[in-house]
C-alpha cells in the first residue's frame, strides 16, 4: 500500500481516543475531495511518488524502529486520505498490528466499507458534511457502521450551520 507517513508516539488530539498515546500511519489515497481537506500530502494525486510502498509488516518493523518502547497495547491509528480504500492491505496491517499486540484506531469518513472494520479495536467515521462539497452515501455509512460491530464512534467537522445541522441529524 502507499505510505504517506509514519509519525509519533503523539498525543491523540481529537475524537474518542483524544488525549491517548498513539502512532499514526496515514496512508495515501482518498475517494474524496474536500474543499476543506487539510491531508492534501495524503491525497493529491501528485505527491503519489513521495509515498512509500510498503507492506503490513514493513509499516510495524517502522513503527518499531521509530518507538520501540511502544509496542505490547500501544495504540496505532491508521489514517489517511482513506485508510478503507486498501481493501486487501488495510485488513492485512490490522491483523499484522493486532498480531504484534497493538490496539488499532482506523479513522476515514465512512465513504468506502472495509472488512478490516470488524478486525480493528476502534473505528473512528467522520462523513463530510456540506462544506465539504462532497455528497454523503448514508446506505455506505450505515454499512461502515454495521461492519465496526459497536466499536465505531462519530466525529465531525464543523465548518458552518449547514454542516452543523448535518450532525444532528
Amino acid at each position: 500500500m502507499k505510505v504517506d507517513e509514519i509519525f509519533g508516539p503523539t498525543i491523540q488530539g481529537e475524537g474518542a481516543l483524544a488525549g491517548t498515546v498513539t502512532m499514526f500511519v496515514r496512508l495515501g489515497g482518498c475517494d474524496y475531495r474536500c474543499s476543506w481537506c487539510d491531508t492534501l500530502h495524503a491525497v493529491d494525486p501528485e505527491n503519489v511518488p513521495n509515498w512509500a510502498d510498503m507492506n503490513a509488516v514493513e509499516i510495524e518493523a517502522a513503527l518499531v524502529s521509530k518507538a520501540p518502547n511502544l509496542r505490547l497495547g500501544s495504540w496505532v491509528t491508521i489514517s489517511g486520505g482513506n485508510p478503507a480504500i486498501w481493501q486487501t492491505e488495510l485488513p492485512e496491517l490490522v491483523d499484522e498490528l493486532r498480531a504484534a499486540g497493538r490496539r488499532v484506531n482506523i479513522e476515514t469518513q465512512g465513504s468506502v466499507p472495509n472488512r478490516a472494520f470488524k478486525r480493528a479495536d476502534a473505528i473512528t467515521l467522520s462523513p463530510k458534511g456540506p462544506s465539504s462539497g462532497m455528497t454523503l452515501d448514508l446506505d455506505k455509512l450505515a454499512t461502515c457502521v454495521e461492519l465496526a460491530n459497536g466499536r465505531a464512534v462519530f466525529k465531525f467537522v464543523i465548518g458552518d450551520e449547514a454542516d452543523m445541522a448535518f450532525a444532528r441529524a
